[in-house]
């Protein structure tokens, strides 16, 4: 059996996280093994000082 691949994701703000959420779904249907290792992006991050 394959190993995982490691993908860094950020989500963002807006459509980001739709978008993102998408994406995945397609990628995981074609069968890619992936890991999936999420940061934190965009306004609410920076509003945090993050």
């Amino acid at each position: 059996m394959a190993r995982k691949i490691p993908i860094t994701v950020a989500y963002g703000d807006g459509i980001g996280p739709e978008i993102m959420e998408a994406t995945l779904h397609i990628i995981k249907a074609a069968g890619a093994r992936i890991e999936i290792e999420p940061v934190e992006v965009g306004e609410k991050v920076y509003l945090r000082g993050i």
